[in-house]
């Protein structure tokens, strides 16, 4: 990942993304304006953010297998829990919209792929309670210390699959059932991201959501955004810069919007 192409991304990202007055689709607007600027008191946990600071101030090093791209920290196979955590922390806000966007579809089937330590798949396991949530990790000692977390926190709607998405992805589609919302974290490679979304998307409810993260983390990730943004079953892409959103509708004039967080 370099560090100048992010930048000059998010330069012209800035440069395109339009605000809520700027979107004509009720969806997107209700998106924009009901959905994701709920409060952190509506979605958050406060005892996932105590977690999350304990892992802040550990020096416990921990060995990663790393099948992706490698990390925006560190190729180092040993890395130390609190850079991990402190990574996960920045991504605090968008923790936060992702379980926005759970509570709102309050989907049954979730699939996640890239655990981590699994602080953002606790906020959208609470987010919505009646969903089944598999996640999956390819690093068998991170996959182990998010379990630990989710029984520390009394989450108990979480099943955590270990192991490389090219071998595990199938089974879990296969065991999960029809999943609603599917967020995809990990392997940001341009091939690997468009084969996952393809098995995906053969599987997904109608009006189901994929969430692709990083999409603009480099050029491979970028291809790989505009690519799966074109595919026929989806009526509505969303870039958020950090993420996108793709809705599954065929009901609808195809539309692609960038965006801003709010």
């Amino acid at each position: 990942m370099s560090a100048i192409f992010e930048t000059r991304a998010f330069v012209s990202h800035l440069l395109k993304a339009r605000g809520k007055h700027s979107v004509h689709s009720p969806y997107v607007f209700d998106l924009l304006t009901k959905v994701l600027p709920r409060s952190i008191a509506e979605i958050g946990s406060e005892k996932i953010e105590l977690l999350r600071k304990e892992f802040v101030l550990s020096n416990e090093m921990i060995e990663v297998v790393d099948f992706g791209a490698g990390s925006r920290m560190s190729n180092d196979r040993h890395r130390s829990l609190s850079s991990i955590a402190k990574k996960v922390a920045g991504s605090k806000k968008q923790a936060h919209a992702l379980a926005s966007i759970a509570k709102f579809l309050q989907p049954k089937v979730i699939i996640e792929l890239g655990t981590s330590l699994g602080f953002t798949t606790a906020y959208i396991a609470e987010a919505a309670p009646s969903a089944k949530v598999w996640t999956m990790e390819g690093a068998p000692a991170i996959a182990a210390l998010a379990e630990k977390n989710f029984r520390s926190l009394d989450i108990e709607n979480i099943e955590v699959v270990t192991g490389a998405f090219s071998e595990t992805l199938e089974s879990v589609l296969e065991m999960a059932g029809m999943p609603d919302l599917v967020i995809m974290d990990g392997h940001h490679l341009y091939q690997p991201t468009v084969n996952y979304f393809g098995k995906i998307s053969k599987r997904i409810k109608k009006n189901g959501v994929v969430i692709l993260d990083d999409i603009h983390w480099s050029k491979q990730m970028e291809k790989a955004w505009d690519e799966v943004s074109l595919a026929p079953e989806v009526g509505f892409s969303i870039d958020f810069f950090d993420f996108g959103m793709l809705v599954f509708r065929t009901d609808v004039e195809k539309q692609h919007f960038v965006l801003r967080l709010p």
